[in-house]
């Protein structure tokens, strides 16, 4: 559970703040489709009200450059490092839960993927 939710803060994260050809997908489609990430939560929960208003009006827009106008208002906020360090603390968990198993192939897979979810380039 806690690697699934890591690897969806980090593609969260890609939508936002990747590079369309690193990542393999149209940036922004999280936010062309109306979905709600972690980033944006966590703004509309701590980012001064006016800010919190723009979002929310450019969310409900239909502006040719509503993508690029609610990555520029997200940025530079603490948002996007929360949601890092949260990715990352659930990769931690993931990883941790494994180490009551035995030294094994399939284990080190799994620590390898905990290690990658976060690590995917942005």
């Amino acid at each position: 559970m806690a690697i699934g939710t890591a690897f969806q803060i980090q593609d969260d994260l890609l939508d936002i703040l990747g590079d369309a050809e690193a990542v393999g997908k149209t940036l922004g489609s999280d936010i062309q489709k109306g979905k709600l990430t972690l980033p944006m939560i966590h703004f509309l929960r701590t980012a001064p009200r006016e800010h919190r208003t723009l979002l929310r009006s450019l969310l409900e827009g239909r502006d040719a450059d509503k993508v690029e106008r609610i990555c520029n208002l997200i940025l530079p906020s603490e948002s996007v490092r929360y949601s890092r360090r949260r990715a990352q603390e659930l990769a931690d968990r993931a990883h941790k839960s494994l180490s009551g198993l035995p030294d094994s192939q399939p284990k080190r897979v799994l620590e390898l993927m905990a290690q990658f979810v976060v690590s995917r380039q942005i």
